[in-house]
């Protein structure tokens, strides 16, 4: 296995926390599969009524097992003896058909671990591992018990932010993810009817994994309530989609049903912390029919470590594509970049909610996708339209690669207090570094290379050539993580 590290990233201190931190570091289930169940999604033209779909099908004698009305899609069940191929080819010919497409597996970004945080002590003392306040900042926006954990609020200026607009309650951000949980302390104020696609009550979206609940927090966990974490936007409300199981997978025809729901049921942001799925028509309709209601839609870069040509959705129209940054305004060691890549935010170590009145770090760009989701909602509750917020969005983010966008961070790293005073008529903020911020306990055993591995140092010899802004290197690594060797080390320009 091959994995890309940025050495401005703490020294393997995530890669391998389920070996250092005994029985607090775990995996959210959700490995990328592009297998197909053995169900059709039939999109019809405009005009085709259910007796002539049903009629059609009925040639076959084929079951339909879901409509979705906003697209006038079914989901046909292939019947026995008939390949998914020859079905989908079958449908495709049928007059008035515009496409049929199997429906394909989504899933969680792969990678994604979790550390829970302590909570802290009756005294409002911050807990043991809770570390510096980030860039020495006053905190005083809020009286979160954690906010001191959240250095990411204070990387993008967030306490400016909040000082200008804590947000609006008519502006809803919608959560298609593994769900939500609904009685946590500091979400259950927040949420609005939401919908739960996988299970037989769609009325209660509950989070069977966590990973849905800890996205939600960093959009729009309440705030100033003494309680747990602040969220980017204090206001904004949160509607939580289940599209995901309790493993992180589901299939392409819940996640457009959640998208088309979404929009039809007053969401204004959609989040799809969810990449890895195959191109797809079917799903960029759904983007599109959300886009064409007034909904803004962001999504993971995806947590390959390299480049991509493309990661779906975050690269299909329509579609904000969030990289992720870490403590030192450097690319976080698992983000991907291309040339789809528009924003980029903290996703390094985010401190956030986890179910059952818990509270956990994360690591993805699964993270620094909803926190530009929240603060595009404090922009759209100043009435700024789409195109506006993501114009100020881009113009008042900071440029870490000097001289416009690239394939790493896109138009810079967000900056919330320039964004909600209208981007770029501010001074351009220099990029920084956090010093001495680690946010895991003290418990954790710091990683040194096994004796078979290549040394390497860090930071550069002081021979390095003038000018480097770091190393980059290539660490080759079994499969359980413990006999990892550098390959190659690389100067970045």
């Amino acid at each position: 296995m091959k994995t890309l590290i940025r050495l401005s990233f703490v020294a393997f201190s995530l890669i391998l926390l389920g070996l250092t931190v005994s029985q607090q570091s775990r995996g959210m289930t959700g490995a990328v599969s592009v297998s197909s169940a053995r169900q059709v999604m039939v999109r019809w033209e405009r005009g085709v009524a259910e007796k002539g779909r049903l009629d059609a099908y009925g040639q076959d004698k084929l079951d339909v097992l879901d409509h979705n009305q906003a697209l006038n899609m079914d989901l046909v069940k292939i019947p026995d003896g008939l390949s998914v191929e020859d079905m989908v080819k079958r449908l495709a010919k049928i007059p008035g058909v515009r496409y049929a497409e199997p429906d394909f597996q989504v899933s969680l970004p792969p990678g994604e671990k979790f550390t829970m945080i302590e909570t802290p002590a009756a005294d409002g003392h911050a807990p043991p591992n809770a570390g510096p306040k980030p860039d020495g900042e006053s905190i005083i926006s809020s009286n979160d018990a954690l906010r001191s954990l959240q250095w990411s609020l204070s990387k993008i200026g967030w306490d400016t932010a909040v000082g200008v607009t804590q947000g609006s309650a008519n502006v809803i951000i919608a959560i298609l993810d593994t769900g939500v949980d609904l009685s946590h302390e500091d979400l259950s104020s927040k949420l609005v009817q939401g919908h739960d696609f996988v299970r037989s009550d769609p009325s209660r979206p509950q989070d069977d994994n966590g990973h849905g609940t800890h996205v939600a927090g960093i959009a729009a966990a309440a705030t100033n309530n003494g309680k747990g974490v602040a969220g980017a936007c204090p206001n904004c409300r949160i509607m939580p989609v289940k599209v995901l199981d309790n493993r992180g997978v589901a299939y392409a025809s819940k996640l457009i049903a959640g998208m088309t729901w979404a929009a039809d049921n007053g969401a204004r942001i959609i989040n799809l912390s969810i990449g890895g799925v195959p191109n797809s028509q079917a799903l960029q309709d759904g983007i599109s029919y959300a886009v064409s209601r007034g909904v803004l839609i962001f999504a993971g870069a995806g947590n390959s470590g390299h480049h991509e040509s493309e990661e779906i959705p975050a690269s299909l129209n329509g579609v904000i594509a969030v990289a992720a940054t870490n403590q030192n305004d450097r690319p976080a060691w698992f983000t991907s970049s291309g040339p789809y890549v528009k924003l980029t935010a903290p996703g390094d170590s985010i401190a956030s909610t986890w179910p059952n009145n818990q509270y956990a770090y994360v690591s993805g760009t699964s993270m620094s996708t909803p926190l530009v989701a929240g603060i595009a909602g404090l922009l759209a509750s100043q009435g700024r339209s789409n195109s506006e917020i993501l114009a100020i969005l881009q113009n008042s983010a900071v440029d870490l690669i000097p001289n416009g966008w690239d394939e790493e961070n896109g138009h810079g790293r967000i900056d919330a207090g320039r964004a909600v005073q209208g981007g770029s008529n501010a001074p351009q903020p220099q990029p920084t570094a956090t010093p001495g911020w680690n946010p895991y306990p003290p418990t954790a055993t710091p990683w040194s290379p096994p004796p078979t591995a290549t040394p390497y140092w860090y930071p550069p010899a002081a021979t390095a050539t003038p000018g480097l802004q770091g190393w980059r290197l290539i660490v080759d690594c079994n499969t359980t993580m413990n006999n990892c060797s550098v390959s190659r080390v690389e100067p970045r320009q």
